[in-house]
């Protein structure tokens, strides 16, 4: 993250034409969750909500062969997180 307004948006965006530009390849994005860790934008302003979209209207518009790959740590909290919340009562 940048400490001047809008710096951390700018070097997601270079780093995504930068990831562009070497293709063909394969971009490993390690410990993802931490990258985004303040997406409920406690005391960030929403910086970590708007580098999130910003990933992701890349990874769904981007035209380069790119192939992404994402690691988090953590998936059994994770994983209880993701049954519990579409768990279906009856």
């Amino acid at each position: 993250m940048g400490s001047l307004v809008g710096q951390s948006e700018e070097r997601t965006r270079q780093a995504l034409r930068i990831i562009d530009a070497m293709a063909p390849c394969v971009a490993m994005l390690d410990e993802v969750e931490k990258a985004f860790a303040g997406m409920n934008g406690n005391g960030d302003s929403g910086v970590a909500s708007r580098m999130f979209g910003q990933f992701l209207s890349w990874l769904n518009d981007h035209d380069s062969d790119v192939f992404v790959v994402a690691a988090q740590q953590g998936q059994a909290q994770q994983q209880s997180r993701r049954v519990h919340r579409f768990s279906f009562r009856c």
